[in-house]
């Protein structure tokens, strides 16, 4: 993965919260949490995996999804209006 994507420093990770987490989250949701559930039996199977879901997301949806997080920043822990 990390041949393949930038890979922040841990004091960079966001928190586990699926509401600041977008693209774990809408990743499970688009691929109908497909593979993922399976028990990998190494790294290397799990990476292989998430690089099958992430590669089948379009740059749309992704786009989307990014959107869809920065609104939830913005409102402090308050609520989002459409």
């Amino acid at each position: 993965m990390e041949e393949k994507y930038e890979v922040l420093p841990k004091a960079f990770w966001p928190p586990k919260s699926l509401d600041l987490n977008p693209l774990d989250y809408s990743g499970l949701v688009a691929s109908g949490v497909q593979g993922l559930p399976i028990r990998h039996g190494n790294v290397k199977g799990l990476k292989a995996t998430v690089d099958k879901q992430w590669d089948s997301m379009s740059e749309c949806y992704v786009a989307n999804v990014c959107t869809a997080f920065w609104r939830r920043v913005k409102t402090e822990g308050g609520h989002i209006h459409r």
